[in-house]
């Protein structure tokens, strides 16, 4: 990878994690990135190369992202949004999963959840034409809540 593709690659990635961290509400952690050039891991279910990967210490609330260019080169923008959203969910989740490696669940939790925030986010920012539940063809309409003292807290 040539100096411009690496810096081009970067940035790319730069301006999804700073709004994904804003938008996560991980302004107070610290949060480091490691670039690579070449791919030399592969991903959790030994399918491939991978993109990114993250190694946390939720209890400091600091982690560090591993992010192997080559690969993100290849992933157009909405993939590389995805991708880098799920990433941090990782990070959101890594004190259920204690001292052991991520596994299966945790993988399909951090991708559902990736998907639902960016489909929220994406509602969001469409505010006026409201958000159509899937399945559904009728905007959701939110009202606000009746008196609610009497519900269980």
């Amino acid at each position: 990878m040539n100096d411009a593709d690496y810096e081009k690659q970067k940035v790319r990635v730069l301006e999804r994690f700073t709004r994904w961290k804003d938008d996560m509400g991980l302004a107070g952690w610290h949060l480091d990135i490691a670039w690579y050039r070449e791919c030399a891991n592969t991903d959790a279910q030994g399918s491939g190369e991978t993109a990114m990967e993250v190694s946390s210490q939720w209890q400091y609330r600091q982690a560090l992202f591993s992010v192997y260019l080559p690969k993100v080169a290849l992933e157009d923008d909405d993939r590389l949004d995805w991708m880098v959203c799920h990433e941090i969910l990782h990070v959101l989740v890594a004190e259920m999963r204690g001292d052991r490696k991520v596994n299966k669940h945790e993988e399909r939790v951090c991708s559902q959840l990736a998907q639902s925030f960016i489909w929220v986010r994406t509602c969001a920012e469409e505010r006026g034409r409201g958000c159509v539940v899937a399945g559904t063809t009728e905007p959701t309409v939110w009202r606000d809540a009746p008196n609610t003292a009497s519900w269980p807290r």
